[in-house]
């Protein structure tokens, strides 16, 4: 299977895709509303709605709250992570890798979240379905190397597809459907703490030229999610998602992704031949940043991500600014040791390039400015607006420069949840003969500390 598997992957990007393919007259779900397509309703949700059901959010809303940082072991640690992790095939995997980096870069995202790329080539519903398939070794692998642990898995995106479907609608969509449903509980099994998982259909496949995954199932893939989604907010005791009975995640559409090629979705969405690798199937960079951005407004602002993709603490880090002015062993700089993590005992902040045997001055302020004292001196911290929560409040912290050139300050960080977030700025002065500053002193450059987990 997995050999007929990869050659049918080859086939299909050895092949030109077919352009002349723009439209297949088929409504997208979002669209079709309460209307009916081959006697189904359309709609994302129940009633031919796309809202997702009150009760149904509320759920989701309060399995959301509980996604919380975790230790390795999967208990509450303020310190610990918040697993994002995508479960699919090779369409899953290459829009997930242009995704990764959006959000790394995101300012916003908490900074116990690490998102991990778990969906591998090949990887069809029918494999992901079987918990003892080598796809589950594969992402017990990806995990270790991203160092995250099952038991800190919260949130999955789930995207992927039957290979060579041929049994006609509604069946290959119900089978579709039913592989899914197997695929929620194995993800509870694998992943102990996992809250929500939001699911995505195909893309567009009308520009296909093989059997892999070509329309109309791309677009019949949509039901086989609307329908699994029904299922649980309908009951179903094997999609349970609260209580000692709970055998999968919280349910809801992740990004729907389908539109009619060419022919705009009400929202604007189309999809270019261009967008596709040459086998018409795979999406190519183009594509792939469609969905990144997809998924990033996506987790973003849904109601049951935003809490804590965009809320909690934010990351640790130091970050440098402005230039320092000179003196006897050149430009003296800001240096951090470690990061200032909540519950850092260790914690520094120091200065190099400095006069050797020097007294120097560690100033910390709530502030910054750019004030310029002279020509070529700067003062980058504002000393009227004091830093009140950690050592050097109201006052210089004073140190003696080592025989490397080095002066600094350690000290220990609480592991309070209220100081997470809190940015302060450090810039220091050293008393120096050949200082740019009327020959007494020379200064770094500005360091910003944000206090965050690490």
């Amino acid at each position: 299977m997995r050999i007929t598997l990869a050659w049918a992957f080859m086939a299909a990007l050895l092949a030109a895709q077919n352009c002349n393919g723009s439209t297949t007259g088929r409504p997208p779900l979002n669209d079709l509303g309460a209307g009916l397509w081959q006697g189904f309703q359309g709609g994302l949700y129940p009633g031919g709605s796309n809202v997702i059901p009150a009760a149904h959010l509320a759920a989701g809303t309060s399995a959301a709250a509980q996604v919380q940082p975790l230790s390795a072991t999967g208990q509450p640690d303020l310190n610990g992570r918040i697993g994002l992790v995508n479960i699919g095939m090779s369409n899953n995997t290459a829009e997930w890798q242009q995704f990764m980096p959006v959000s790394n870069a995101d300012p916003l995202r908490n900074g116990s979240v690490r998102v991990v790329d778990c969906a591998v080539g090949g990887a069809t519903a029918a494999l992901i379905a079987n918990p003892n398939d080598n796809y589950w070794t594969q992402v017990a692998g990806r995990l270790l190397t991203a160092g995250i642990t099952h038991a800190q898995v919260q949130s999955v995106w789930l995207k992927t597809a039957n290979s060579a479907p041929n049994t006609g609608f509604p069946a290959a969509a119900l089978t579709l459907r039913d592989h899914f449903r197997t695929i929620c509980q194995v993800l509870k099994q694998k992943f102990p703490n996992i809250r929500l998982c939001h699911i995505s259909s195909r893309t567009y496949a009308g520009y296909a030229t093989t059997s892999l995954n070509p329309e109309p199932y791309a677009h019949e893939s949509g039901f086989s999610v609307k329908w699994l989604i029904e299922q649980q907010i309908n009951g179903d005791p094997a999609l349970a998602h609260t209580g000692p009975a709970a055998v999968a995640p919280w349910l809801a559409w992740g990004p729907y992704m389908w539109a009619d090629g060419l022919n705009p979705r009400s929202d604007g969405l189309t999809w270019l031949c261009s967008e596709f690798q040459p086998d018409g199937t795979h999406p190519g960079p183009s594509g792939c940043a469609k969905v990144a951005g997809m998924l990033q407004t996506h987790y973003s602002t849904h109601p049951t991500t935003a809490s804590w993709y965009h809320g909690g603490i934010p990351a640790a880090s130091v970050t440098y600014y402005g230039a320092g002015c000179s003196g006897s062993n050149g430009i003296p700089a800001v240096m951090n040791m470690g990061l200032p993590w909540l519950g850092n005992t260790g914690f520094g902040i120091g200065v190099e390039n400095a006069r050797v045997g020097a007294q120097a001055w560690m100033f910390m302020s709530l502030a910054a400015v750019s004030w310029s004292l002279a020509p070529g001196v700067t003062l980058l911290i504002d000393p009227l607006a004091p830093n009140l929560l950690l050592p050097a409040a109201g006052a210089p912290s004073a140190a003696t420069v080592n025989t490397i050139g080095r002066a600094s300050f350690f000290f220990a960080i609480p592991a309070l949840p209220a100081l997470g977030g809190l940015t302060t700025h450090v810039q220091w002065a050293i008393a120096d003969p050949l200082g740019a500053f009327q020959n007494q002193l020379a200064l770094s450059n500005r360091g910003t500390i944000r206090i965050g987990v690490h």
